[in-house]
């Protein structure tokens, strides 16, 4: 059975808390301040709101079109390393709400139409795949729970569970958490007094995994039955690291992988460490600033034995040459392409 796509997160600062409020414009400074943004142009209009932002990193350009009240018009995406676009549209009604979301990827056009009730709250909109999705909300000491359904069929009013997110608030009404059930998983998000994320959990049966942020590392620590994923990660978002633990649950065996970066980011070595209980083996790849492998090692810790491979290309970028080395010289060989 097919199910609707995943809705936009896209709404007015404008409509009172509770009633969808996803804080559109928040997404959108998110974007704006972006980790791989290389360059941000911004142009203000005589409020001294923002009338048009453009942001450039090393593959898209993201142009942004504001009204005159600060609401997000159009978005326009551009690739630089192909011929793909993306154009987003925005239209709201007179109380500054959402009214419609059109997206327009290459040829592919789609439109999201929302509806409010007389009080401004969401009650339903119309997703790209056509379905009618319809919201109810409740609020309960300073919990604010919203449900999202869809009609299976319209003739028989049979309805499917898509989603419910509650939104959990402290008595001076700041955000402290955001907890999403689309069974069977359960994604809670936590904030601090600022609104600045702490970390997330995601609950799916037997398995577990924590996210805790901060403004240099991120933190990743995934748990479940038999598994614990330990992941490193710069301020760009860069893996820096990635440990797996052994099938018993112990440290004997463990997957170890650590990456280096080139300043515009690109990958510039993957160190592999594979540790068992008997041996280490490490696998070291290096590439050049343009993506280029230009060398795998690979190294033997019990029978301290390796294989070198380097490689070298021309100014086209084609690859010329391959050579192929071990411990032992008489393995020594050397091929042209």
């Amino acid at each position: 059975m097919r199910t609707p796509s995943t809705f936009p997160i896209a709404l007015s600062n404008s409509l009172p808390k509770g009633s969808f409020c996803f804080l559109f414009l928040f997404g959108i400074i998110q974007m704006v301040h972006a980790q791989d943004t290389l360059e941000t142009w911004k142009d203000y209009n005589l409020k001294g709101t923002p009338r048009k932002v453009v942001t450039k990193a090393h593959d898209k350009k993201v142009v942004y079109h504001f009204n005159p009240d600060g609401r997000l018009t159009n978005k326009k995406i551009h690739w630089l390393d192909s011929k793909e676009s993306e154009h987003t549209t925005y239209q709201y009604n007179p109380n500054g709400s959402l009214r419609q979301f059109t997206e327009t990827i290459n040829t592919i056009k789609s439109v999201v139409r929302y509806q409010y009730d007389t009080h401004g709250n969401l009650v339903s909109f119309r997703d790209r795949d056509g379905f009618n999705v319809y919201v109810t909300t409740d609020s309960i000491d300073g919990k604010i729970t919203e449900q999202f359904y869809f009609k299976v069929n319209p003739k028989n009013g049979d309805e499917q569970f898509l989603r419910r997110v509650t939104f959990g608030y402290d008595p001076n009404g700041i955000l402290k958490f955001k907890t999403t059930i689309t069974e069977p998983s359960i994604v809670s998000a936590y904030f601090d007094f600022k609104g600045t994320l702490l970390y997330t959990l995601l609950q799916k049966g037997a398995y577990l995994e924590y996210i805790f942020y901060d403004s240099i590392w991120l933190d990743i620590k995934a748990n479940s039955a038999t598994k614990v994923h330990l992941f490193t990660k710069d301020s760009s978002g860069n893996i820096l690291s990635k440990s797996k633990l052994a099938e018993d649950g112990t440290w004997n065996e463990y997957t170890r992988n650590s990456y280096t970066f080139y300043t515009n980011g690109q990958l510039k070595t993957v160190v592999m460490t594979c540790i068992e209980r008997f041996e280490t083996k490490t696998y070291t790849t290096h590439f050049d600033s343009l993506g280029n492998r230009i060398s795998y090692k690979t190294d033997t810790s019990y029978a301290k034995d390796y294989w070198e491979y380097n490689y070298e290309y021309d100014h086209m970028g084609n690859w010329i040459k391959k050579e192929m080395k071990s411990k032992q010289p008489t393995l020594r060989t050397i091929h042209y392409y």
